[in-house]
């Protein structure tokens, strides 16, 4: 690799950072000058880098992974896309199925999109159901259908997007592939941040609401849906990662930075920062699922794809 690739690699990963910091902080404590400057200054670095690089080319890559900053784009766009379309989905598979119930009267669009055009308040997205209400005037059945639909959407989405990972032709084109990836992964975590963590913890939610309207026993749940997930993080970390930094041709320094920030948004985002606004006593069963949630997150880890290099 020449050294003018190695600083382009290098650049790129930064300013790569610098923007995934900004946008997240931005999610966790609302809009701030500073985050806003991250951003800018790591997406605005990205484009100008590629602008200025675009005429350099690496061998035996296709167009778009041949450049640092591009490769680096295309990163951010696949996981933004990825992330909003699985959390527009579940909200109007609420909002469809409280619609065809006869609960929501005006259209399965018709959800709350959010608070005002900061990063923070466009990420707010929730469907318009009042659960409590629809359960204390004994429309528990409804109340219970409506809650699960948008979980069983995520499952739904994570299986479909796994399945298609397998298939040659998707895996023949290197960006379909990589946009699989991401769509995989933020709907096996979207059901991780419910499971164990809310079908246990939490005195509201989906999955309260569905084993509250059905008198289910929330271990049944928990068990055999962390038992899933787990097999599904295990084939999307440890099958389809490898299989996809190889179509890649990835440096173990881009293979490192991809791996870093999938395993951040599984574990980190969908899976502990939840659990620190749960409510739950931190010595109680909260102490268990972090300490489940980090066993997990470490054995991806250490059975990771290091040894494909």
């Amino acid at each position: 690799m020449s050294s003018q690739r190695k600083r382009d690699l290098l650049i790129s990963g930064a300013l790569a950072f610098l923007f995934f910091l900004g946008y997240l902080l931005s999610l966790i404590y609302g809009p701030h000058s500073a985050f806003t400057i991250d951003i800018f200054i790591g997406f605005g670095g990205l484009v100008l880098g590629f602008l200025l690089t675009r005429s350099r080319a690496a061998p035996a890559l296709s167009s778009w992974r041949a450049n640092p900053y591009l490769f680096a784009l295309a990163t951010i766009a696949f996981y933004l896309i990825a992330k909003y379309s699985s959390l527009l989905l579940h909200e109007w598979s609420h909002s469809t199925v409280a619609y065809l119930l006869g609960v929501l009267k005006t259209t399965p669009l018709d959800i709350y999109y959010g608070q005002d055009w900061t990063l923070r308040g466009i990420s707010a997205i929730d469907d318009p159901v009042v659960y409590p209400h629809l359960m204390a005037t004994g429309n528990n059945a409804a109340a219970g259908m409506i809650s699960i639909a948008g979980p069983l959407m995520n499952v739904f989405l994570a299986v479909l997007a796994l399945a298609l990972l397998f298939l040659p032709g998707v895996r023949r084109s290197s960006l379909v592939f990589f946009l699989f990836f991401w769509v995989a992964l933020h709907n096996i975590a979207q059901v991780w941040s419910y499971i164990p963590l809310r079908s246990v913890l939490y005195d509201g939610g989906d999955l309260y609401y569905f084993e509250t309207a059905f008198s289910l026993s929330p271990w049944l749940a928990t068990f055999v849906g962390t038992l899933l997930l787990i097999a599904a993080f295990a084939l999307l970390f440890l099958s389809v990662f490898p299989s996809l930094c190889l179509q890649l041709k990835l440096t173990l320094m881009e293979k490192t930075a991809l791996f870093a920030l999938a395993w951040f948004t599984a574990f980190v985002w969908y899976g502990l920062f939840p659990l620190f606004f749960s409510g739950a006593g931190f010595f109680g069963g909260r102490m268990g699922i972090l300490i489940l949630e980090i066993a997990v997150g470490m054995g991806m880890i250490y059975l990771g794809p290091w040894n494909e290099e």
